[in-house]
Formats: C-alpha cells, structure tokens, sequence
C-alpha cells in the first residue's frame, strides 16, 4: 500500500494523501496517510484506527486560500474507499490534472483494494476460528508429517504439560508408551502416504492412547487440506483427544441451571451423570435416599423426563462445553 499510495500521490501532485475505509456500519478506518515535508521527501505514518472519525476525512471537495483539498471514493462490496488529496497548486489546471490522473490510475488501484478488503474479511475469519478453537475444552493439536506440533489449544497444551498418555519429544508428539507413539506415528505417517497416492485408504484412524492407571485417551486424527488439496504451513494432520474420565460436573451445571434445578438438584443429577447409582449419589452428598428420591422427582418434573437414563441423555446433550477456564452464564 505503502508504494501505491506514494507513486499516486507524486503522480497527482499533492502534497498530501489519504486513505481511508468507509465501512456502511461501523466507524471509518485510516489505512494509510502520506505528508510531504519542507524538503520535498515523504514520510508515511499509520493512524490510530479506534480513533478515526468520519469528519476526519472531506466528504466533498473543499478550498481554502492556500490550498485545495479533494477527495474521491471507491465502491467496494460493503463500503466505500475514500483517498483525499491535498493539492500543491489551487489552480482549475491542477485540478483538472488531479481529475485526469485519477481517472487513470483508479481501475489499476481499485483490484488492489478489492484484495486487500477480501484479506481483511479473509484473516477476521481465521481469527473467529482460531477463538473458537481456543476455547474449545477438546483438546485440538495440529501436526505436520513428521509427527511434528505446529499448533495445539489450551486443552491439548494442559495434556502435554501433565504428560497425561501425550508428551512432547523434542518438537514431536510422542505417547506415555514406545509402543503408542510407534501407533500414532504410522498413523500420520499413512496421511503422507495418502496424499502422495500410494495408499488409497481414506478411513481416519482413531486410537486409544495408554495412561497409566487410568482410562486410555481416545486419539482421533484427520487429514488437513484446503479446498485446493494444498496443506496449511506444513499441517498435515488434525488430532483430536477425548478423556473419558473428564469432570462432566464443569459442562452439566450449566445445562441444569437451563432447566432451573436448584443447587441440590443440580449436585444430584452431576453425580447421576458421573454414573452413579441414585444409593450412591445419596451417600455421597451426604443425603438420606428417600430425600435424593423426593429431589429426583423434582428433576425429572423440571426436565420433562420419566428415567434416570433419559435424564442422563438431556443432560449430555444439553451440555455446555467451553475450556475449563470458560465461564457461562444463564441467561433466564
């Protein structure tokens, strides 16, 4: 942008030049300025975006006695480019050359802000889905062919540092036991294979990844590619880990609160969802079970449900995942 606006400025004789977005919604944004100073050089500089203005900017051409301000704009998909100028010269034979310039240099500039207003919608996206990926609670890792991590959210990060079944080797994803990372490594290794043509099996695998004295991790992984068939900086691979010992208390106490279940009710049916027996869940609140009964036929009133396993399926359902360190709040 630098070099554009600066050959457009010299080429229109001004000196000054602007460069702003006019969103329909939303307050303009200052792209870009060049000023030129006693000695004829040009300097640029970037302005504060939160704290442009639309009076920033000449809607309309305007003159002063000593200099003449003029302004154009361009229509984009959603808004309008608007580049003022500040002439050298106020004569009609400036701006009638100022006039004659633009006419030319518009349909050579006008692509470029076309591609840039598609990048920045382009990265805002990215953006939204890498703070979807973020706060995700599954664990998430990007890896490239060579088992290397490129990239993994808090959840993955928070098992790697544990070395709960996955750990780093170096800058490699490698498993508690040899035996595992063998298994995990050939799997990626199968997605080069795959994109190469020298397998034709299409089936992603899923692996259960050795903790010890506890549940394996359930590992799946799925190849990566854009719309193309190209990778993205080096990722061939998307891993995905799921702990079935999670705490389910943490994403059900939303949902309960959803169906209005009071601080009782609700400690019941996280236990009830833990898998517990309604006895046991008695005894470990501390409740006599005809009490967790009359509480459990509240719930079941609240929630529209007749069984304790038809209570258990609302509840995974409904239940509210974001990462451990999320809040939620019902909104009633």
């Amino acid at each position: 942008m630098t070099d554009i606006i600066d050959h457009l400025a010299q080429e229109c004789e001004t000196d000054a030049m602007s460069v702003a977005w006019h969103p329909a919604q939303g307050c303009p944004q200052s792209l870009y300025s060049t000023v030129s100073d006693s000695a004829g050089a040009s300097t640029s500089c970037t302005a504060n975006f939160a704290e442009m203005r639309a009076a920033d900017f000449p809607q309309e051409p305007q003159r002063t006695d000593d200099e003449a301000v003029v302004s154009t704009t361009i229509p984009l998909d959603g808004g309008v480019v608007r580049i003022a100028g500040v002439l050298r010269s106020v004569t009609r034979k400036a701006r009638a050359r100022y006039g004659s310039c633009l006419a030319t240099m518009l349909p050579i500039v006008k692509p470029f802000f076309v591609q840039w207003l598609a990048t920045q919608r382009a990265l805002s996206r990215a953006q939204s889905l890498q703070q979807i990926v973020q706060i995700s609670d599954v664990a998430i890792l990007m890896l490239g062919a060579d088992a290397e991590i490129i990239y993994a959210n808090p959840a993955a990060e928070q098992i790697l540092d544990s070395r709960d079944g996955l750990r780093r080797s170096g800058q490699r994803i490698a498993c508690e036991t040899f035996a595992d990372t063998l298994r995990l490594h050939a799997a990626i290794e199968q997605f080069r294979e795959r994109g190469s043509g020298k397998s034709e099996k299409a089936v992603d695998p899923v692996l259960a990844v050795a903790r010890g004295g506890r549940r394996p991790l359930t590992f799946a992984l799925a190849r990566a590619c854009s719309g193309y068939g190209h990778m993205y900086d080096g990722v061939e691979v998307i891993a995905f880990a799921f702990d079935p010992e999670e705490n389910l208390t943490r994403i059900v106490e939303p949902a309960c609160r959803l169906y209005h279940l009071s601080h009782s009710e609700t400690r019941l049916t996280c236990a009830l969802v833990e898998g517990a027996a309604l006895a046991d869940a008695a005894r470990q609140l501390g409740l006599q079970e005809q009490t967790a009964r009359s509480y459990l036929k509240n719930i079941f009133a609240k929630t529209e449900t007749n069984r304790q396993t038809e209570l258990v399926q609302l509840m995974l359902k409904s239940a509210v995942r974001v990462a451990s360190g999320g809040r939620t709040k019902v909104v009633t």
